[in-house]
């Protein structure tokens, strides 16, 4: 778009910054967008199309951009890249999880620790689609497993929780990490077994809360699970057995995989960056007809 030619005189200017004061618009960054699981993944990356070791396209504070997709160590649940599960306008490619018995287990792209502090007036925007299979044997009264995303801020060496949100596969309750305590807690839903839905965490360091959507409806905010938290490190997809029912194997399918900042500027400092360009317009103008 040419400025300069929408801008020749002083006079339009000020109807700009006018504009501007009354609605200062978000400024998005990607940090991990996955694009669907779509190419660069692979369906026979490592002979299975595992997850780890697939490179994510560069996102902003990446460790080592372009970064590369990690699990926590040990057992033998999986994560691969597959195309005969995906979500409605997703592609072709969705990960399909299969947690083993007696392993907690996450899949992520490490962050460099993206500082956040309520100054920043900064927010974390965290989504997927996901689709759960039941688990667990027909008539059991069972619990878990989980299966969804976590947030963690593992700066200095000491990992603390910011989030976590998902659906427990033996009864497809919507459940949440409650503040303090992170223990599972219903949110007094329920999705359907086999459906994709889409999942939103929303983490914002001016209030030291989470918010919650489903669907696009949200279902509320709650404050950090551990307190005092103020940097990013990383969001993985989690799948966690039950105290009670730490054997209980599960599938799940994730697709859409999102991490991204959401920065509001100021309303002051948006007038000045208006102004700004309004001037040096105006000037070019001056000097045309000069």
């Amino acid at each position: 778009m040419n400025r300069q030619r929408l801008l020749p005189s002083g006079l339009l200017v000020i109807g700009l910054v006018a504009c501007v004061v009354g609605e200062a618009s978000a400024v998005s960054l990607d940090i991990v967008n996955a694009g669907g699981f779509e190419l660069p993944f692979t369906t026979v990356f490592g002979g299975t199309g595992q997850l780890e070791g697939q490179v994510n396209p560069a996102g902003e504070g990446q460790a080592v951009p372009p970064g590369q997709w990690q699990r926590t160590p040990g057992g033998t649940s999986t994560a691969r890249v597959q195309s005969a599960v995906v979500a409605p306008g997703g592609g072709t490619q969705a990960v399909r999880i299969g947690r083993a018995a007696d392993n907690d287990v996450r899949w992520a792209v490490d962050v460099d620790h993206l500082g956040h502090p309520a100054s920043s007036l900064s927010k974390i925007v965290i989504s997927w689609d996901m689709r759960v299979e039941e688990s667990g044997a027909p008539g059991v009264v069972t619990s878990g497993p989980f299966f969804g995303v976590d947030a963690f801020d593992d700066r200095d060496g000491a990992t603390g929780l910011l989030a976590r949100f998902g659906v427990d596969s033996s009864d497809a309750q919507v459940v949440y990490a409650a503040p303090g305590t992170g223990l599972l807690t219903p949110l007094g839903g329920a999705v359907a077994f086999s459906a994709w839905n889409h999942f939103q965490i929303t983490l914002d360091y001016l209030t030291d809360q989470f918010t919650l959507l489903l669907n696009d409806a949200p279902l509320g905010s709650f404050a950090f699970v551990d307190a005092g938290l103020d940097h990013f490190s990383f969001a993985g997809l989690a799948a966690l057995g039950d105290s009670a029912f730490p054997a209980l194997p599960g599938i799940t399918y994730f697709d859409n995989f999102r991490v991204r900042t959401e920065s509001v500027p100021e309303p002051g400092s948006a007038v000045l960056l208006t102004l700004a360009l309004g001037v040096m317009a105006y000037v070019r103008s001056r000097r045309a007809r000069a």
